[in-house]
């Protein structure tokens, strides 16, 4: 192909388009929306815009455009209440370039062009405030999120609310008595305000009110039961309290916070599940985590604490523990493995296929898979340590042998590698040694149990 056809791809990094983008064009062949919107921190930004006047009006609409490799563009649009809600409504399109000026023209206000990091500023702000009066992004946030890089931090420039307090005006599509029995604490005491089509909310959720009252004060009475460590008191009051308020998040977490306090992390975890999927808050993602955690579950221990610095921001009390709890277990990965954590949890699914061959019997793919680990992480215990099973497995005594002294040598102290070792050295005339009583070792499991005996780490748990 003649170099000379590609002009500077539009991405932005200065390459021929041949030597940029071309590869990546080809691989995104076939790939739906959906699975470019995940990848869509991938892409550049092209442009962002916001409705003029949105600071006056407490409704702002903010597009962001992604440009993809193949000259269409990847838009995000949303709907952000910037006085109370904030994202109202959310969605993701693929435009043609021809698209893109009849799109902004067919928006109800005048657009104007918002840098991305004001963009983000605007749409991930609003969604923290409302999160401190218990208001949830509209569930079109999930998959439209990715497109703003929500997991990453962004700068607080504006300011939300009418003076700095909730004003919520009802919009055609709203919940209203969900929202108004929410924002009614704040309302009684003029921390927030309204505009409703329906003067008569007030009076009509009076008697909600009420209700609302007993069920906090039978909240703050399990708290105290969970932080005096009266579980079986506390585990009567709760089952009281899902038998009368089933459609609440916060029976089924303070059920999930019981039997996790009790040591039953396994069983807590399908509890803070459910409560999660009802209403997502900071709390229940921070207990999440440390169950998974328990349990050995890195990955999803991690996910958990992002989840909790996303609701609760960085400098939030709970944030901020969640946000100190990453920080350090990327430091140590850094300083021990000298990867990302996003690099550490690809190496750990190369891990998990190279193991799920070795158990389901495909031995030499998992030789292939364990060895691509070692070439990453040289010092890896845990892939020499299948490697070894794997090889003796496939009836190469000396291979075997060879991968667990190496185990051994990295780790002298490493019991599997040792107790395997010792097993096939108490075998020596089998042509393919057994493998059934040699122990199988897993990329997160061994690491972190080794660490916990090195450096026992109190767990934090919050009641609510």
């Amino acid at each position: 192909m003649n170099d000379n056809k590609y002009e500077a791809c539009p991405c932005g990094s200065g390459k021929k388009f041949k030597f940029c983008c071309y590869e990546k064009r080809e691989t995104l062949r076939g790939v739906s929306d959906a699975g470019l919107t995940r990848r869509a921190a991938e892409f550049p930004v092209d442009k962002c815009f916001i409705s003029q006047g949105w600071k006056e009006r407490g409704l702002a609409q903010v597009l962001v455009a992604r440009q993809l490799p193949d000259g269409t563009s990847l838009i995000a649009s949303y709907l952000v209440d910037v006085f109370c809600l904030g994202i109202k409504n959310a969605f993701v399109a693929r435009l043609k370039p021809d698209e893109m000026r009849p799109f902004l023209n067919s928006c109800p206000d005048a657009m104007q062009e918002i840098s991305y990091e004001d963009a983000r500023s605007v749409i991930m702000g609003a969604v923290e405030f409302a999160m401190r009066f218990g208001l949830p992004p509209h569930e079109s946030w999930v998959t439209s999120r990715a497109i703003v890089e929500s997991d990453r931090p962004f700068g607080r420039k504006f300011d939300f609310g009418k003076d700095g307090k909730p004003f919520y005006i009802e919009g055609p599509h709203d919940d209203t008595r969900r929202i108004m029995k929410q924002l009614a604490p704040l309302l009684k005491e003029g921390s927030a305000h309204y505009l409703c089509v329906d003067d008569s909310f007030p009076d009509d959720i009076a008697e909600d009110q009420d209700d609302e009252i007993l069920f906090e004060e039978w909240c703050g009475e399990i708290s105290c039961l969970l932080e005096d460590v009266e579980f079986e008191d506390a585990k009567e009051a709760i089952e009281d309290f899902l038998q009368d308020y089933p459609e609440r998040w916060e029976p089924l977490y303070f059920k999930a916070t019981c039997l996790m306090l009790e040591g039953n992390d396994a069983q807590a975890i399908p509890f803070f599940d459910r409560a999660i999927a009802i209403q997502p808050s900071p709390e229940a993602y921070f207990n999440l985590a440390n169950a998974h955690r328990s349990l050995l579950h890195i990955e999803e221990w991690i996910a958990c604490l992002k989840k909790v610095i996303e609701f609760d921001g960085d400098t939030g009390d709970i944030g901020e523990s969640a946000k100190a709890d990453v920080d350090d277990f990327a430091s140590t990965i850094q300083r021990n493995d000298g990867l990302s954590l996003d690099r550490y949890f690809e190496v750990g699914k190369m891990f998990e296929r190279a193991f799920e061959d070795l158990t389901s019997g495909r031995f030499g793919d998992a030789v292939c898979g364990f060895s691509d680990v070692v070439k990453i992480l040289p010092r890896h215990v845990q892939s020499y340590g299948n490697l070894g099973l794997a090889y003796a497995a496939l009836g190469d005594r000396r291979r075997a042998l060879e991968c667990l002294e190496e185990a051994i040598s990295i780790d002298p102290a490493y019991q599997p590698a040792i107790d395997n070792r010792r097993i096939l050295m108490d075998q020596p005339f089998a042509d393919r040694p057994l493998v059934g009583a040699m122990r199988q070792i897993d990329f997160y499991g061994d690491r972190a149990r080794e660490r916990s005996r090195q450096r026992p780490a109190p767990l934090r748990v919050v009641c609510r």
